[in-house]
């Protein structure tokens, strides 16, 4: 982590509260130094095919449209107006998609739902990070 911080020119939120089981496996930084960096934290849970990754940057967020199969809906997270897209990933997962933009800071968290990742304790997490 500390190597990613020197990276970017953001501070690298973290997840207060991560679903039972789940550990930091990996932080990836891109966008170096061709254009905006970003940083993605891969969380997964030892023996499960689920994983969570939260991705920091100074880009706006992806996923402007939805795929068939999935829904839209807008929840408040940490005081804005969120984008989150779930459904029939195409894979035979039910994949979630959370993106907001806070203090210059563009967020995406995505995951599965498994092995302890509902949609609630999804949005619990994504509401925990600082």
């Amino acid at each position: 982590m500390e190597e990613a911080q020197r990276q970017v020119p953001f501070s690298i939120a973290y997840p207060c509260r991560l679903p039972t089981g789940f550990r930091l496996q990996r932080v990836l930084v891109s966008g170096r130094p061709e254009g905006l960096p970003s940083v993605t934290l891969v969380f997964s849970r030892p023996g499960f095919d689920t994983a969570l990754q939260l991705t920091e940057s100074q880009r706006e967020p992806g996923f402007t449209v939805v795929p068939p199969a999935m829904t839209l809906t807008r929840p408040v997270v940490q005081g804005v107006r969120a984008r989150l897209v779930e459904g029939d990933s195409g894979t035979g997962h039910y994949l979630l998609y959370l993106a907001w933009s806070r203090g210059g800071v563009s967020y995406e968290l995505q995951g599965t739902v498994g092995a302890g990742l509902t949609r609630q304790v999804f949005l619990r997490t994504a509401g925990s990070i600082r």
